[in-house]
């Protein structure tokens, strides 16, 4: 609700399909299962976020017919040691793949929003 729906929303482009997040947090590290829209269906994935920064990118569930490319270490370990520019987006690059844009994208934004939702948790 209020600050973090918004922030949510500009990010993802949508509102945030469930109501509720899961996370895990120990110390100064945290896990996050996100939700974000492919093409034609939702992708599941997993982030590890320590000290602020991506430690882990993974593609736990994919349900699209097009786009599973992003389930490649290749492609998620662009994600490892990303961090936010004071706009809220990632610091660096990440390569997209073709014929999979919306797919990239959503990766591309749920990375964001692990590194996002950790600033909002004590």
């Amino acid at each position: 609700t209020g600050e973090l729906a918004s922030v949510i929303q500009e990010i993802m482009g949508y509102p945030y399909p469930q109501s509720e997040i899961a996370y895990w947090k120990s110390e100064n590290k945290t896990v996050w299962i996100l939700e974000g829209r492919g093409r034609s269906s939702m992708i599941t994935a997993g982030f590890v976020v320590r000290d602020g920064k991506l430690e882990k990118a993974e593609v736990l569930v994919y349900r699209g017919s097009r786009g599973e490319q992003v389930r490649s270490r290749s492609f998620t370990r662009q994600f490892e040691g990303a961090s936010l520019t004071e706009d809220r987006r990632l610091d660096r690059r990440i390569d997209g793949i073709t014929g999979a844009t919306i797919s990239v994208n959503a990766l591309h934004n749920l990375a964001r929003l692990a590194l996002v939702l950790t600033t909002f948790i004590p």
